[in-house]
C-alpha cells in the first residue's frame, strides 16, 4: 500500500473559506450597508430639524412668529443677498422704546411697508442707510428718522421709517428654514413630514423580516 504523505499546511489552507465562493461578505455589500446608515441616519436628523423648528416657531399675541423668543420674518427677495437671501429665516431682536429712538447707521431693522391708505403691503428687512435728526417746529422735540436700503439695491428707499415703527433689530438667520416654515404651514405638508419617517422605519423593518425568510438560492 503506498504512503500518504499528509501536508499540515496545505490541509490548512483548504480548510480556508475562499472568498470567491461567497463565504465572505464582499467589499460592495460593506460599502451598501454603510452608506444605508449614514442615508438614515441624515434622514432622521433631517426630520428632527423640521419638527423642531415647527415646534419652536409660534405666534405671539400679536399674530408676528417668533423663536428663541425672538421676531422671525421668512426671506421673500434678494434685496439683502450678502447678509441673508430669499428662503432664509431672520431673528430680529425686539428694541425698546428708547432702543428705537438711538439706532445707528449700519445696522438692519424690520419694518412694515403700507399703502398709502394704511394697508400692509409686507415686512422689510433693510439696512440703515441714513440716521436723520429734524426739529419739530410745534413740539420743539427732536424726531429721529431712518433711510433704509437693501444691500442689493442701487437705490434707498423711499419712505423713510420712525423709530416706533420699527419690528426689530436683526440678531441672525437660519438658511433656507423660511421655505421649511412655509411648507409646514400646510395642513397636508406638516402630516406627510411627521408621518414620513414612521412609513421609513416600517418598510426598513418589513424588508428586513422578507430577507430573513427568504430562501437561500
Amino acid at each position: 500500500m503506498p504512503a500518504v504523505a499528509w501536508d499540515g499546511e496545505a490541509g490548512a489552507e483548504q480548510a480556508r473559506p475562499d472568498p470567491a465562493s461567497g463565504g465572505g461578505e464582499s467589499p460592495l455589500k460593506i460599502v451598501r450597508g454603510v452608506l444605508g446608515t449614514l442615508l438614515g441616519a441624515a434622514l432622521v436628523l433631517f426630520f428632527i430639524a423640521v419638527l423642531f423648528l415647527a415646534v419652536i416657531t409660534r405666534q405671539n399675541s400679536e399674530g408676528v412668529p417668533t423663536a428663541f423668543g425672538q421676531r422671525a420674518f421668512v426671506v421673500l427677495s434678494g434685496s439683502m443677498t450678502g447678509t441673508f437671501s430669499a428662503g432664509d429665516l431672520i431673528l430680529d431682536r425686539v428694541p425698546t422704546a428708547q432702543q428705537a429712538n438711538h439706532l445707528y447707521k449700519g445696522q438692519v431693522i424690520s419694518f412694515e411697508e403700507t399703502t398709502k391708505g394704511g394697508g400692509l403691503l409686507a415686512v422689510i428687512s433693510h439696512r440703515i442707510y441714513r440716521v436723520q435728526h429734524t426739529l419739530d417746529a410745534k413740539t420743539q422735540t427732536r424726531v429721529t428718522t431712518y433711510e433704509t436700503k437693501g444691500d442689493a439695491n442701487p437705490q434707498p428707499d423711499r419712505n423713510r421709517v420712525l423709530p416706533q415703527e420699527v419690528l426689530g433689530v436683526y440678531e441672525g438667520r437660519i438658511p433656507y428654514a423660511g421655505y421649511v416654515l412655509n411648507a409646514l404651514h400646510q395642513p397636508v405638508t406638516f402630516v406627510l413630514v411627521v408621518s414620513l419617517p414612521f412609513a421609513v422605519l416600517i418598510l426598513l423593518e418589513a424588508r428586513r423580516r422578507w430577507k430573513a425568510v427568504k430562501p437561500e438560492g
